[in-house]
């Protein structure tokens, strides 16, 4: 007795469209699954990294230059102004922060540096923010190899400035500041700390996680992407010398304080459950 196979032209049109479509469906179902499996491996490589990591320097450069930024169809000029805010001392008031929280899991060594390198930052338009992420790792992978000593401690926290766009000309803002959007019926400032804590192995100088700290809960239209607080006529007006103004500086602090522990822990350098 001969048997024949029966061909897709023999078989009933719902028979072939049903395997076609169960083909597709398993397709799709095994790309779904490598592509969770390729992104649980990407979030587990950082902290894989950081179970060899013993010992630790903290480098923080967000603290020498407090920036006044004006926007908006009316406002008088788009040129940033800037003030010195380096007797703040937030970079070692950062650095003491880190390290207090750091210190529970990993030996914290004492490094010196060229602040003002780490400072002055990426060189870009105010109607632009830099999307040269991999140039900025490398520039702060040079820095970490070339103006921080001791060489050669198991990785390395570094925090320096954030940007971020604003408004619909995509005018950009850094570091600490206040930004002020002048409207034809009435004007909005939002007092703003941006930064980036950018972990680097010291070794291979390669790094190994970055992230940004993320906004508190502004309710401004358009709200920054990172640490900001709208601002009163008194804190604007401290602003014209904010070197000089208590209350200016404590309300920058705030917005540190109320983003690091977070960011850390998104990085896995702190325990969740330690907050």
């Amino acid at each position: 007795m001969e048997f024949r196979h029966a061909s897709r032209r023999s078989l009933p049109r719902k028979v072939v469209i049903g395997r076609m479509l169960r083909r597709g469906l398993d397709a799709l179902v095994a790309g779904s699954l490598a592509m969770i499996a390729s992104g649980c491996a990407t979030m587990e490589q950082p902290a894989t990294k950081l179970q060899a990591v013993k010992s630790v320097g903290i480098i923080s450069a967000i603290g020498d230059d407090f920036t006044m930024t004006r926007t908006g169809l009316t406002a008088a000029s788009d040129a940033d102004r800037h003030a010195s805010i380096e007797v703040w001392g937030i970079d070692d008031m950062v650095t003491a922060r880190i390290g207090a929280q750091l210190g529970q899991r990993f030996q914290v060594q004492a490094v010196t540096y060229r602040r003002a390198a780490f400072a002055a930052g990426d060189q870009a338009s105010p109607f632009t923010v830099s999307r040269l992420t991999s140039g900025r790792d490398s520039r702060i992978v040079d820095l970490v190899r070339g103006q921080v000593s001791p060489q050669g401690l198991d990785a390395y926290v570094v925090v320096t400035k954030a940007t971020s766009a604003y408004g619909s000309r995509g005018r950009s803002v850094g570091g600490i500041g206040i930004l002020t959007h002048v409207a034809m019926f009435g004007s909005s400032a939002q007092l703003h700390a941006l930064y980036t804590v950018t972990v680097i192995d010291g070794h291979t100088l390669k790094v190994i996680d970055k992230n940004t700290a993320l906004p508190v809960g502004s309710s401004e239209l358009f709200r920054l992407a990172g640490p900001s607080r709208a601002v009163a006529d008194d804190l604007l007006l401290a602003a014209q010398n904010p070197s000089g103004s208590d209350q200016l500086k404590a309300a920058a602090i705030d917005l540190i304080d109320r983003t690091l522990g977070k960011t850390l822990q998104d990085l896995r350098l702190v325990d969740r459950s330690a907050s």
